[in-house]
């Protein structure tokens, strides 16, 4: 096997998504799987690795580049202005939002202004442009309460629940990265809502990927108006 970690567009580790449907794999289009290893260069044809929702591997296969979008965006977030991150991960999070309050609405189960805290935190920090100790009091705070009105997806068993974990876990994973001030922490929020419509594509049986080209859209645009502005709060 080849093991350079970058070939053409596509790297070692990258996020990936199927844009076709592989019958003989048992795998639709919209399925997101990592780049694990190169095994043919001149063919271009990947290792990817298939996960489900609690990270155990479910398959694991060598795939062409024909049939792979690449999904990674957080090596982009990740070269960000600090607070253009956070204005970033502020959009993410408005983005899922309304999963969790149509969970909570439906299962009678959460808090919706605790997560909203949460979003309004990265909102301030945003426009402030620091990061003060009230703030992190604030965060350190917050954190426990959020997991406390995040769903156990085993409890639930419903397409609500892991839409809804998706909306918890981005506003979660946003705080912790500014707590800690880590950019890779930060940017995996990019990831979420690509999890988000690879769940609902399989839930109601779909055979495309237009929700994750939809995603892929609006985060691509969202990262050129990061790179075009100075000031963050302008992404909002």
């Amino acid at each position: 096997m080849i093991t350079e970690t970058t070939l053409q567009n596509f790297q070692v580790l990258d996020l990936v998504a199927l844009n076709k449907t592989m019958l003989q794999e048992n795998l639709k289009a919209g399925t997101i799987g990592t780049i694990v290893d190169i095994w043919n260069k001149e063919k271009q044809v990947f290792e990817i690795e298939f996960c489900d929702q609690y990270g155990e591997t479910v398959k694991i296969c060598a795939i062409e580049s024909h049939f792979l979008i690449n999904i990674s965006m957080e090596k982009e977030v990740a070269k960000l202005p600090f607070f253009h991150q956070i204005a970033f991960a502020y959009r993410i999070s408005q983005r899922l939002f309304p999963n969790y309050v149509k969970f909570v609405e439906t299962e009678h189960f959460g808090n919706i202004e605790t997560l909203e805290k949460g979003l309004n935190i990265l909102k301030e920090i945003v426009l402030k442009q620091e990061i003060h100790e009230e703030i992190e009091e604030k965060i350190k705070k917050l954190l426990p309460e959020i997991e406390e009105i995040a769903p156990d997806t085993e409890d639930y068993g419903s397409l609500e629940a892991t839409l809804s974990l998706d909306s918890c876990s981005v506003v979660y994973e946003a705080l912790l990265g500014i707590l800690g001030r880590d950019s890779a922490k930060i940017s995996s929020v990019a990831f979420f809502p690509f999890n988000t419509a690879e769940t609902i594509t399989y839930a109601e049986d779909l055979n495309h990927f237009d929700l994750l080209l939809a995603e892929k859209e609006f985060q691509e645009k969202l990262l050129i108006l990061a790179k075009s502005t100075e000031r963050a709060e302008d992404m909002f």
